[in-house]
């Protein structure tokens, strides 16, 4: 055995070969040919083969992100230098040279990112069909095949893809809190979800409510932790964040306007369980409606850029422009579904004032403490959506001041939810159980219940 090659039957090519040690000099010599890896053609012009990012005469089609034939022959636009193994000479080029295009796109490491630079960037390429590349203004190197290829925009034009280190910035920073925050709302999320099922029975419709938020809420962080550690399964990964994000503002919007039914219906108690089976509907529909509406032109999920961050590292979910209404659209409207609700809620409660209904004074101040937490989730996935609607439409930096908390705030949406559901019904338990003394001692050592025994606040 002389040596070890790999051979292109589609560009009926040599893409690299490997020769052994102990190959004397005249079959070291004749591997080239042997391979038909032809360093000159028949009129003795020198053959430089160069990656191309797609096929031999293809065009790349960005509104498709594919690769499509075209009936011509593209041409390379690019200089080739003077150069050997210790010398280039920039001042003089080659102009009697063959290249021989190969399909090799761009091979970026875990640090870098392949970026389309304009010919200007762009020097040329030396005697070993590397190239001679602009890495700033003031300095030039050299890039080996794997590191770049040529991308047709169209028959006439070429643009060069080049792989460039990622820059360190201050996100870097941010990133350590990033995914150590969203892996501990995950598991926030879930356990409450865990706490509701097993441990409080939630039998009641609001108690499920809250369940199926936490459930979609749970779904929806691992699947954006996914988005920053993949790159591949990026259409399915994006489209199951999407459709449990909108899942989850539905569910959020079912508990905020069934509030308005529990408060409602107070003496009466009334047994309609067929509303969850409404709620798991519209909770199923909505996110599949708006799932459909963003695949239909082109397969991809619209999932706007702030959610997949620059600083999680090369191999992440890039997808592209997207359409960022579909994403922001039916959310703002969920969210604005929810404070509807909660205000009515609101209304109810401060303007039913029976000093002669009985239950309803037993109940009101258990609503209230419900209303409160309802309001709570609401403005933290409200402040959420600000967040991720600024750095989307204004693409400002996530680190400049009050946006810094709400990004914040968006990454710590489990911590928070816990919280407010287990930290207020605590407090609740202290609260009334200062009103028990408070109403004893009124009532001159009197016995009396309690308004609100610190049960879990979110129940009929």
């Amino acid at each position: 055995i002389d040596y070890i090659a790999v051979w292109s039957v589609e560009a009926k090519t040599d893409l690299g070969h490997i020769l052994l040690y102990k190959n004397n000099s005249e079959a070291r010599n004749n591997v080239p040919e042997a391979l038909g890896y032809h360093k000159m053609t028949k009129d003795n012009k020198p053959i430089y083969r160069i990656p191309t990012c797609c096929g031999l005469n293809e065009i790349y089609l960005s509104e498709t992100k594919t690769c499509t034939s075209v009936d011509t022959d593209l041409t390379i636009d690019l200089a080739v230098f003077d150069s050997n193994e210790t010398h280039i000479d920039p001042e003089r080029l080659l102009d009697n040279v063959e290249f021989a295009p190969y399909r090799y796109f761009a091979q970026c490491g875990k640090n870098s990112v392949g970026v389309i630079v304009e010919k200007e960037e762009v020097l040329g390429f030396i005697y070993n069909s590397s190239l001679l590349y602009y890495f700033t203004p003031d300095d030039y190197g050299t890039l080996h095949h794997g590191s770049f290829c040529i991308l047709y925009r169209n028959v006439t034009e070429h643009k060069v893809v080049v792989c460039t280190d990622l820059p360190v910035t201050e996100g870097a920073s941010i990133s350590y809190l990033y995914l150590p925050f969203l892996i501990i709302s995950t598991i926030c999320f879930f356990s409450s979800a865990v706490i509701y099922i097993v441990i409080l029975k939630a039998r009641d419709i609001h108690r499920k409510c809250f369940v199926g938020y936490s459930i979609s809420m749970t779904v929806t962080f691992i699947s954006l932790i996914c988005l920053q550690k993949m790159s591949g399964a990026c259409n399915f990964t994006g489209g199951l964040f999407m459709f449990s994000m909108i899942c989850s503002f539905v569910w959020l919007a079912c508990l905020c306007i069934d509030l308005i039914y529990v408060v409602k219906s107070t003496g009466r108690r009334a047994q309609d369980d067929t509303r969850i089976y409404v709620y798991m509907a519209v909770s199923l529909l909505v996110p599949v409606v708006v799932l459909t509406v963003s695949l239909i032109p082109d397969g991809i999920p619209d999932i706007p850029l702030s959610f997949v961050k620059s600083y999680s590292g090369a191999d992440t979910c890039n997808f592209g422009e997207v359409k960022i209404g579909v994403f922001f659209i039916p959310i703002g409207l969920l969210i604005l579904a929810s404070v509807v609700g909660l205000c009515y809620t609101s209304y109810i409660i401060n303007t039913h004032d029976d000093r002669k209904d009985y239950e309803w004074l037993h109940n009101k101040s258990r609503f209230k403490f419900m209303l409160i937490q309802c309001i709570l989730i609401c403005i933290i996935m409200t402040l959420s959506f600000v967040a991720w609607l600024v750095l989307n439409l204004l693409q400002v930096d996530e680190k400049d001041g009050f946006l810094l908390s709400l990004v914040l705030i968006q990454y710590m949406q489990g911590i928070l939810v816990v919280l407010i559901i287990f930290g207020h019904n605590y407090s609740s338990k202290v609260i009334e159980k200062r009103k028990c003394k408070n109403s004893l001692n009124q009532q001159n050592g009197n016995e009396m219940k309690p308004l609100h025994q610190g049960k879990d606040l979110f129940q009929e």
